[in-house]
């Protein structure tokens, strides 16, 4: 078994993520938040050990502590793009950012199409890094 600690994520024989870990003064055991509030109930009490508080439902029993994000073989990966569409006067051809701006706009749909000029120079900019 595994000695829990509070705070920690855990891993059940089931394979469920459990935690973060809360020690349960009244029960002399470890459960975790459910529904934004700390409650021991049969889903999520188990005892220092690791083992469920139900010993009948041993896959439910914690068997490691939950791998941090640190050694995963996932990561996730954030990139910022050009999303062709129409903007106020301005219309976005292509990723590329081809744009056309329609005709006759009006002070404020000009100082809306300014702002959206900075955003894609700023783009633009940061795109060779």
């Amino acid at each position: 078994m595994v000695k829990i600690e509070e705070g920690k994520f855990y891993k059940t024989r089931e394979g469920r993520k459990v935690g973060p870990m809360k020690w349960e003064e009244t029960g002399k055991s470890y459960v975790y938040p459910k529904g934004g509030y700390w409650r021991a109930d049969q889903e999520g009490t188990w005892w220092p050990d690791g083992s469920y508080y139900k010993n009948r439902e041993a896959q439910k029993d914690i068997i490691s502590e939950w791998p941090s994000e640190d050694n995963c073989p996932i990561r996730e990966i954030r990139r910022r793009e050009i999303v062709p569409g129409v903007y106020g006067i301005v219309d976005v051809r292509d990723k590329a950012g081809s744009i056309y701006i329609h005709a006759a706009p009006t002070a404020d749909q000009l100082r809306e199409a300014a702002h959206l000029f900075n955003q894609l120079a700023e783009f633009l900019d940061g795109e060779g890094e």
